[in-house]
């Protein structure tokens, strides 16, 4: 019935009301200018977003896609949809990663509400929007879940064991298998149009679903059939039944006011804003998802606060500040950024805030640029170092060799484009200091050391804490590794004693993400199931080829700042993703490499 209509529809919008915004509009048909000079005056959501983002609007206003907070699979499929379509990554666009969170909503066999389907279809929508491949389990899983979902009627409702397939939903169907690639000659598709040609009325346009009501040809249905059939490469203007066709029959509901009513008759109402935006897409020429997002080249940095390593790992830029707001959604941490006469400031990451002297610094291949970070554009190969500290501060790096007996290190600075020897630099293993000598160099007993995994890194006051090097004493905590194998296709725990009651295992052994290409992202499920009679904390280090080093995540997380509490006598799942950067320039072929898990108890 409507009613439904109405629901699921803002199922799909709503808590994404936003500012007010007056802006212009690119070159466009007449009809499409109107609609979105009146979409311009209304409250902002998701499907405005996406039809302003066809329309060519410039500053399109986004605030409203920040910071959703929701149990509804829906809403983060219309944001990361909405998102995707200005050309911005969901995955660090709010404060949290959308696509890591709608893929929380998966059970294994079908997206978050057991009693929706719509919520499946749009999922599926949002994630290959998102740049998912049909590489990726859960996108597997959400089509075949639809496929197996198709009525009698050969179409597809709102919601899964209703047989009584509406138009709106259909199309949104076909939209997303074809998006998953699916092609349009398979059969599921084929019995979907089928199905929508049934619904076409006499005057060329397509009603809601069978019952009285919804028998009347309306806007929306107009306009999601119209995609739908763009999406199969057909023409809808050839669908011609009676005195008419959808795009006709679309354009005769648009009022002089730009909005398009939903029949004949009908007043402007809460929905008109949603509606005309989904006459927008249909009219010019365009279907869902509007645009998949292409991964960024991503780049490796590391953070270093005043007291501690902030956060490490690999993020998209393009610029040096773009990597500190990036890496606060991998890290979770806060940051600050004043706009001042010279441009942007950094002015406060984590607790740590600028005063005086001291504030917020960066280099690049431990070079001081010469530019603002927010000028600084990144190019392939570049490392990022943000640093608390002062402009004369010199970057440490810490080398070692350990033949299991003695781990001899090595502590320099960086200085007049080399590296230089730094004596009196301070390495710290655990609770005990070692101090490097005129050559920089000091040895470690491993015998000394209490059993355990140590992080060893070197500071002196006056230059930037240097990298982490990891060494293992003894019977390091229990641990399992992963095997890791892929295919490349060319086109901190703390140290602790030994713990008998840690008792537990991962599965599977082996990961082989198979074969991928530049820009393709896949995930796994890892279980990991703790045994023992002990609540655990679990961490992880990455090993071999570099593409695994610098492009998996575990968790939603990079590897090296994944963190894991699981109770005693329980599992849990944790998605593992690799992710090939669209510029990637490694090695081709064959890549191996491992994973492995430490607990420590809690």
């Amino acid at each position: 019935m409507f009613l439904k209509k109405k629901i699921i529809s803002c199922a799909l919008f709503m808590g994404l009301i936003g500012i007010l915004f007056i802006g212009s509009i690119n070159a466009v048909t007449q009809e499409t200018q109107k609609a979105a000079d009146y979409i311009l005056t209304k409250p902002q959501n998701a499907w405005t977003t996406m039809a302003l983002s066809i329309a060519g609007a410039e500053n399109i206003p986004s605030e409203h896609l920040l910071n959703i907070n929701s149990n509804n699979a829906n809403d983060y499929s219309s944001a990361i949809l909405a998102i995707t379509s200005i050309n911005q990554n969901p995955r660090t666009f709010g404060a949290v990663n959308y696509v890591a969170k709608l893929e929380s909503f998966w059970d294994g066999t079908q997206l978050g509400d057991a009693g929706l389907l719509n919520d499946d279809i749009f999922g599926l929508l949002a994630l290959v929007s998102a740049g998912e491949s049909s590489g990726n389990p859960i996108v597997e899983g959400i089509k075949n879940y639809i496929v197996s979902e198709q009525n009698s009627d050969k179409g597809w409702s709102w919601a899964p064991a209703v047989d009584n397939s509406d138009s709106n939903m259909t199309s949104a169907g076909i939209m997303a298998l074809v998006s998953a690639g699916v092609p349009a000659s398979d059969s599921a598709i084929q019995n979907a149009v089928e199905f929508l040609k049934t619904m076409q009325n006499e005057d060329g346009g397509f009603g809601y679903d069978g019952s009285d009501f919804g028998k009347v040809s309306d806007a929306a249905s107009d306009s999601w059939v119209i995609s739908a059939i763009y999406a199969i490469g057909q023409n809808p203007s050839e669908w011609a039944k009676g005195d008419g066709n959808p795009i006709a029959h679309l354009k005769s509901l648009q009022g002089e006011a730009g909005f398009f009513h939903h029949q004949q008759g009908d007043q402007e109402n809460s929905f008109t804003a949603t509606e005309t935006a989904y006459a927008i897409v249909a009219l010019e020429s365009k279907f869902f998802p509007l645009n998949v997002f292409a991964s960024a080249p991503t780049f490796l940095f590391r953070i270093e606060g005043k007291d501690n390593t902030i956060c490490k790992g690999s993020a998209e830029g393009p610029t040096a500040l773009d990597i500190v707001k990036n890496a606060s959604v991998i890290c979770g941490f806060t940051f600050n950024i004043e706009e001042t006469q010279y441009g942007p400031y950094l002015t406060a990451v984590a607790e740590d805030e600028a005063s005086g002297n001291t504030g917020w610094l960066y280099l690049v291949n431990f070079i001081s640029p010469p530019v603002g970070a927010a000028d600084y554009n990144l190019q392939q190969g570049d490392e990022a170092l943000w640093y608390f500290g002062d402009f004369a501060w010199k970057p440490l790096k810490l080398e070692m060799q350990n033949d299991g007996t003695t781990a001899s290190f090595n502590v320099a600075f960086f200085e007049n484009s080399a590296w230089q020897n730094l004596s009196g630099a301070t390495a710290h293993v655990g609770s005990s200091d070692f101090i490097t000598d005129a050559s920089g160099a000091a040895d470690i007993s491993i015998a000394s050391l209490q059993d355990g995994l140590y992080q060893i890194f070197a500071e002196k006051q006056g230059y930037i804490r240097s990298n982490k090097v990891t060494i293992t004493a003894g019977q390091a905590p229990d641990s399992h590794q992963v095997g890791l194998k892929v295919n490349i296709l060319q086109t901190q725990p703390l140290p602790q004693d030994n713990q008998e009651s840690i008792v537990f295992s991962v599965s599977p052994s082996d990961i082989d993400f198979g074969d991928m290409k530049a820009g393709d992202s896949k995930t796994r499920v890892l279980n990991l199931s703790n045994n023992g009679s002990e609540n655990i904390n679990v961490n992880a280090e990455v090993s071999g080829a570099e593409v695994f080093r610098s492009n998996i995540s575990i968790g939603g997380a990079t590897w090296n700042n994944f963190s894991a509490s699981v109770q005693k006598n329980t599992s849990t799942d944790i998605q593992l993703q690799l992710s090939v950067p669209a510029g990637y320039s490694g090695e081709f072929g064959g890549q191996e490499g491992g994973l492995t898990f430490w607990a420590t108890t809690q």
